[in-house]
This record gives structure tokens, C-alpha cells and sequence, in this order.
């Protein structure tokens, strides 16, 4: 399929509605809509370059949004977001953001989403842009610092996507790019590059340039830092792993930090990625009917969430939030399909862990659900025995406890779609 640039109004109203399909119907992001709307656009939308890819039938399957710092006044929450301030010494033109990736899950293992950005990242080119910024959600992170993005500062979270991290990619850093093996290297050599931002980046963000790559390049060391955390005895989702396989796991994910107060997860949305926690604790909170949360409990250091998203499309039914500083390993769906193809019995066993730790919270749901009943089954009889004056309140009492039990039940329905932690005890 070719990649061309949105030119008419039908095509970006196509894009539009390709968001729609995305963001809201696959991935449940709360977008406050005006009934039967099924676009998502934004004041943004009409200074950007809309790149985008057509099948046979017309429909829009892929689109990628650029802005060039020249063709825009940068929004205020952009400048935030990006911390543009340290960025000051360069003018605005020498910059470009990159954003609202979409494509649809049938061509996502296609060339389509690589062929994309690379006509963008040459377009930058073209345009003298020397930083290209983008903001991405946990799972793609491994996908842009392969292409040679760096996180260079703290994680923002969006009202809308959730937490996400800023990125930044110097255009001109061959250096960088052919150290992680970037397909982006062949673009940049063919258009003479000089060190110059390479070399303010380094004064300006010391090391961080200089770690990004340091998961490819130095395995042990990724791998001595957080295997207590990860030992396989201990974290259930790696039982049975051997140390080798663990390492090689370990190499396909990602490390995110967040703040205490950060959202990982978000009730209703969409899952795709499981987590592991390295370090710090989290919350999990769950919505009551009449909107207030309830806590239903906490996990720390070598506790894994969000398993079920590896294995099925359902919703997110808690939210986690960070309740200390917090380190987690991102394993991404897209990972695991990779590895179904390129170490298979790693895959296998992951899954298998994964059939077992979901068996196992079923089980724990279904003997709360049955301690539960037979607790109601106790007080239906005691109530039964009471004397007829009392037999009003014996009626209201029994009804709080029916509706008590449905609300059980149907916690229990939900239970294999989620992903509770180990709950631990209070001290």
C-alpha cells in the first residue's frame, strides 16, 4: 500500500474515524462525545500532516500525525509535556511531533506502521527538524527507543490515554541510531549529519542519552539490577523458567518509572501489555454504583498485574495507581506474539503460568462466593426463627443481604477477566 499525505477533507475524516475505531471502540478510552459522533479530531488536526495508508476497498488501515514546529503555534500544553524549556536555545522550527499513531490490528505485524515513519522521519528531514518529539503509551515505548527515540524526562499522564511517556529523537545522531541497529540509520547517513545536537543533548541531559541503549547493549548488567525482584521461584507468571530464559524475556520488555499518584491502568479501557513490579507498591481501586472507589488491595516488589491483557481483548475492571515511586517491566501482547514465532517454548510457558495464575484467582473468587452464601444461608435461618413482630425487619435485613449476593455474583463473573494481585497481609 502506498503512504501518502492526507490532501482532501473526505481522507482526514476517514482518519478520523480509523481513531474512532481505535481509541475507542478497541482500546475504551473515555472520549466525551457527542451522541452517534464516531471521529476523533482536535484543534491540532488542521496544522498537522496527516500520513495514511489505503487498501483496495478505500478504507483507511493505518495514520500517523505530524507537526512541524514552523507550520504551528505550539500549544502551552505541549511546551509542559515536552519540557520544551530546555530546549529554549533552538528555535521552533527545528522541531516536529509526532502523534495519534493508529492502524488496525489486522496490519499491525505488516510493514505498513514501519514504511509510515520512515517517510515522516525523511520528511523531517526535508523540513530542518533536529528533535522530533513523540508521546507514547507503555506498550509502544520499546518500539520507538528501537527506532531511537529516549525518554529524557518524567512520565505525563493524559486525561484521556492515560500515562504516557514524552520522547525525544535527535534527527541528526547517527551515532545513536547505528548503536541500536535503527532502520532510520541508512536515511540519516544519506543526508550528511553533524554531531552538533548530539553533543548539546549530552551537556544538556548528561547520560540519558547514553543509557538508552544500554538494555541491547548490556544484557548481564539489565539482568543482575532487577533479578531479585524477578527471581523465577518467587514470581508466578516465570515459574519454571530457567535463568537463561528469564534473561531473554527480559530483553523483549520495557522499564517504566512512575511517580506516587500515576495511573497505570484505567477501569474500562482496554489491556495489551501485563506488568511486573521491580520496585515500590501499588494500589488497585475499583468503581462502586454510585461512583465513589473502593480499594481491593496492594502489591509490591515481584507482584505481576494485568496478565489477562496477554490473552484476550477484555477491559481493564480495576484501575492501579502508583502508591510510592514505582518500577515496572512492560510485557507487551505484541511481544508475545513475536515470541509464539521466535522462542516458542518461552512462550509456552508464559502462558502456561499464565493459565494457572487466573485459574488460581477464579478459584479464590468462587470459595469467597461460597463463604458468602453460606453465611446468608446461616442468617436466612436465624432470621426465619425470630418472632413474627420482627418479621419486617427480618424482610429489609434478608433483602440487604440479596442484594449483597448479587453484587457477589456477579464480581465473581468478572473475576477471569481480570487481574488481581496476591493480596497481602496487613501488619
Amino acid at each position: 500500500m502506498e503512504i501518502r499525505i492526507a490532501s482532501t477533507e473526505e481522507e482526514k475524516r476517514l482518519i478520523y474515524q480509523l481513531r474512532h475505531k481505535v481509541y475507542v471502540e478497541e482500546l475504551g478510552w473515555g472520549y466525551d462525545l457527542p451522541e452517534g459522533q464516531e471521529e476523533i479530531q482536535d484543534a491540532e488536526d488542521a496544522a498537522a500532516y496527516h500520513y495514511f495508508a489505503q487498501d483496495s476497498q478505500g478504507q483507511v488501515v493505518a495514520a500517523y500525525r505530524l507537526h512541524f514546529g514552523d507550520s504551528f503555534t505550539i500549544p502551552d500544553s505541549w511546551h509542559a509535556c515536552y519540557a520544551l524549556g530546555s530546549f529554549s536555545e533552538y528555535p521552533d522550527h527545528v522541531f516536529s511531533f509526532s502523534g495519534r499513531l493508529v492502524c488496525l490490528p489486522e496490519h499491525r505485524g505488516s510493514s505498513i506502521v514501519p514504511r509510515m515513519l520512515m517517510k515522516a522521519y525523511d520528511d523531517g528531514w526535508k523540513h530542518g527538524v533536529r528533535f522530533s518529539f513523540c508521546f507514547c503509551r507503555p506498550r509502544l515505548v520499546e518500539l520507538y527507543e528501537r527506532l531511537g527515540f529516549i525518554r529524557y524526562k518524567d512520565n505525563i499522564v493524559d486525561e484521556v490515554s492515560g500515562i504516557g511517556t514524552p520522547m525525544v529523537m535527535l534527527n541528526e545522531d547517527l551515532e545513536h541510531l547505528q548503536r541500536l541497529k535503527s532502520p532510520f540509520q541508512k536515511i540519516c547517513r544519506a543526508h550528511l549529519p553533524s554531531s552538533e545536537t548530539a553533543l548539546w543533548f549530552e551537556t544538556r541531559f548528561p547520560c540519558v542519552r547514553a543509557q538508552a541503549g544500554i538494555k541491547s547493549t548490556s544484557p548481564d548488567k539489565f539482568w543482575q539490577e532487577w533479578s531479585a525482584a524477578l527471581d523465577s521461584r518467587t514470581v508466578a507468571v516465570l515459574e519454571g523458567m530457567t535463568e537463561e530464559q528469564v534473561r531473554t524475556l527480559l530483553q523483549a520488555g520495557t522499564v517504566l518509572e512512575c511517580k506516587a499518584g500515576d495511573i497505570l491502568l484505567r477501569e474500562g479501557e482496554a489491556g495489551h501489555e501485563m506488568f511486573l513490579i521491580l520496585e515500590g507498591m501499588a494500589r488497585f481501586t475499583r468503581r462502586k454504583e454510585n461512583g465513589s472507589e473502593w480499594q481491593a488491595g496492594l502489591a509490591g516488589k515481584g507482584d505481576a498485574f494485568g496478565e489477562v491483557a496477554l490473552v484476550s481483548r477484555c477491559k481493564r475492571t480495576m484501575s492501579v495507581e502508583a502508591v510510592t515511586h514505582l518500577k515496572v517491566l512492560v510485557i507487551s501482547k505484541e511481544f508475545l506474539q513475536r515470541a509464539m514465532k521466535a522462542m516458542p517454548e518461552i512462550a509456552m510457558r508464559l502462558l502456561y503460568n499464565l493459565s494457572g495464575v487466573l485459574s488460581q484467582k477464579l478459584s479464590d473468587t468462587t470459595q469467597r462466593l461460597q463463604q458468602t452464601l453460606s453465611e446468608n444461608e446461616k442468617l436466612a435461618v436465624m432470621m426465619s426463627k425470630q418472632q413474627s413482630g420482627g418479621k419486617v425487619q427480618a424482610e429489609d435485613t434478608l433483602g440487604g443481604q440479596d442484594r449483597t449476593l448479587k453484587v457477589m455474583k456477579r464480581d465473581a463473573s468478572l473475576a477471569p477477566q481480570n487481574s488481581f494481585p496476591q493480596m497481602k497481609k496487613k501488619s
